[in-house]
């Protein structure tokens, strides 16, 4: 498929429920070198413009607040904001609302479409990734960036890079 049917087809309604004041999340899941860190970096770009598009709509007193923060998890035990160099510890708490809070990481707030894009590039370029025999920089961690939107109703689209599973074959290159 290409990006613009895939945004058009699955991101888009979650993007529209997300700024309505609704819960959505964007899961990539799949084997190392199957392409969802590039499919996901065409949603991210397609979402970025959509949801300010949306937001553009809609009235000027309704019009919600966008925040970013955006963290890896690693492992089972560790979780790191990929948004400044050094973090805390973060949490990940359900909210009454069905999402999940990323407490202790950083939120940023961002006006346009470029803006959001800047802040995704900066986090993922601090990703950890690794060479495997099937993909030079293969993710080695799973990569959660969460959009919130704050204003009369309150929504937010959660977009979930997943680290690639392996096949018995791919996993004799490297260890976890």
């Amino acid at each position: 498929c290409r990006d613009d049917d895939i945004y058009r087809n699955i991101a888009e309604p979650l993007v529209f429920e997300a700024v309505n004041g609704g819960v959505a999340t964007i899961l990539l899941h799949g084997q190392t070198g199957s392409g969802k860190s590039y499919t996901m970096s065409g949603i991210e770009t397609r979402t970025a413009h959509g949801l300010f598009e949306a937001i553009a709509d809609k009235p000027q007193n309704a019009r919600p607040v966008v925040t970013v923060q955006f963290v890896e998890l690693c492992g089972s035990k560790e979780c790191r904001d990929l948004l400044v160099k050094k973090s805390g510890e973060i949490k990940l708490v359900d909210s009454e609302d069905g999402s999940v809070r990323l407490v202790n990481a950083t939120s940023h707030e961002v006006s346009c479409p470029e803006e959001l894009l800047a802040r995704i590039m900066l986090a993922k370029g601090r990703r950890a990734t690794e060479a495997t025999d099937k993909n030079g920089v293969s993710s080695r961690s799973h990569a959660v960036c969460q959009l919130r939107f704050v204003g009369k109703s309150r929504g937010v689209l959660t977009l979930l890079d997943c680290a690639g599973s392996e096949r018995r074959h791919d996993s004799m290159y490297h260890s976890r």
